[in-house]
C-alpha cells in the first residue's frame, strides 16, 4: 500500500503534484495501475461478463470466475421471503415458493439427470419442457401449472438484473423465458444493466483513481 501527503495530492487530476522523484515514481504506478483497469475492463468486455464492483474484484483479485448455477439463485431468492413472513410474505407464499423450487429440482433430476444447473444453459425450450413436465408428470393443471412457470421466470428475472443471464445468452431466447411478445420488456432490462455497467465503472475508476 502506498500513501501520500493530503497537501501533495492534486485530487482533479487524480497525481501528485511535486516534481520529485518520488511523486514521479508515484505517478508512474498510478498511470500503470490505470492502464491494467482499463485493460482488465476490455477484456471482460470482449468475453461478454458483466461489470459490477464485484466481479470486477474476483478478476483483479484471481479469484476463480465460478458459474451461477440454478438452484443456488432459487434458494438465495426464497432466503429473503422466509425472513420477512409475517411482514412482507405470507407463510402460503413462502410455501408456495418452496414448492416452485422442490419441482423445478425434481425436473432437473429427471429430465437431465442433474441436482442443479447453470443459468447460462437456460432457454425457451427449457421451460416449455417445464411447464410440459408440470402437467402430464405431476398433474397439474393450467392454472397452478402458469403459477410455477411465473415463479421460475422470477428467478430469470433476478438473473438478469444481476447480470449472470444476459451475456451469452441471445436476447430473443431471455425474451421467451419471460413471456414477453417482443423485446421491449427485456431491452429495458439489457439498457438498465448497461447503466448500471457504467456507474460501476465509474465508481470502480475513481476508486483507483484517489488511491
Amino acid at each position: 500500500m502506498r500513501y501520500v501527503d493530503a497537501v501533495r495530492w492534486q485530487a482533479t487530476a487524480g497525481r501528485v503534484k511535486d516534481t520529485g522523484a518520488e511523486a514521479r515514481q508515484l505517478n508512474i504506478y498510478l498511470d500503470t495501475l490505470t492502464s491494467q483497469v482499463y485493460k482488465q475492463e476490455r477484456e471482460m468486455i470482449q468475453d461478454g461478463k458483466a461489470i459490477t464492483f464485484e466481479s470486477f474484484r474476483e478478476k483483479w483479485l484471481g479469484i476463480t470466475d465460478r458459474p451461477r448455477i440454478l438452484m443456488e439463485a432459487f434458494q438465495q431468492h426464497n432466503d429473503q421471503p422466509a425472513m420477512l413472513v409475517g411482514k412482507d410474505f405470507s407463510p402460503s407464499t413462502l410455501e408456495r415458493y418452496k414448492t416452485s423450487r422442490d419441482h423445478t429440482r425434481s425436473f432437473l433430476q429427471r429430465k437431465y439427470r442433474v441436482i442443479d444447473i447453470d443459468i447460462k444453459k437456460l432457454d425457451y425450450e427449457f421451460v416449455s419442457d417445464f411447464e410440459f413436465w408440470l402437467k402430464t408428470q405431476l398433474n397439474c393443471n393450467h392454472n397452478t401449472t402458469i403459477k410455477y412457470i411465473s415463479n421460475f421466470r422470477k428467478i430469470v428475472n433476478i438473473c438478469i438484473r444481476k447480470g449472470w443471464l444476459q451475456n451469452g445468452v441471445p436476447i430473443e431466447s431471455v425474451s421467451k423465458m419471460l413471456g414477453h411478445k417482443n423485446l421491449k420488456t427485456i431491452q429495458h432490462y439489457a439498457n438498465n444493466l448497461d447503466l448500471k455497467v457504467s456507474g460501476d465503472m465509474k465508481i470502480l475508476k475513481d476508486k483507483f483513481g484517489n488511491q
